[in-house]
């Protein structure tokens, strides 16, 4: 039987847990995730992961259960900043091969305007 503290463990992690949809709902919207930190989703990962092991070997359900699905989440926040950040980069990598292959000067071929001016 669930006891009233176990209940409360499992609202708060459950409300928790999902606090990081709107973040992967938003990120997989626009297709980018370059107003994510790295180092944070990384680290928040570690620190999930580390957490859902030790609740699961004290058998703390109330918390082992919802850390894990929040490790979940997290993990695919962690694989979609390493996806999108990828694919933008490659995305622009290719488009400079474009603009070579074009001979359209890039922004750091352009000449600034006040070079050759007169005093």
């Amino acid at each position: 039987m669930i006891t009233g503290t176990d209940a409360l463990g499992f609202i708060g992690g459950i409300l928790l847990s999902i606090c990081l949809l709107p973040q992967l709902i938003k990120m997989f919207r626009k297709k980018s995730a370059k107003e994510i930190s790295f180092s944070f989703t990384l680290l928040y990962f570690t620190g999930l992961l580390m957490t859902a092991i030790y609740m699961t070997l004290i058998k703390a359900w109330a918390g082992a259960i919802p850390i894990w699905v929040e490790t979940f989440f997290s993990m695919i926040l962690m694989m979609g900043k390493i996806y999108f950040d990828t694919s933008a980069e490659k995305q622009r990598g290719d488009e400079m091969e474009l603009d070579e292959e074009e001979g359209v000067a890039t922004a750091s071929e352009a000449i600034p305007d006040d070079q050759g001016a007169s005093p």
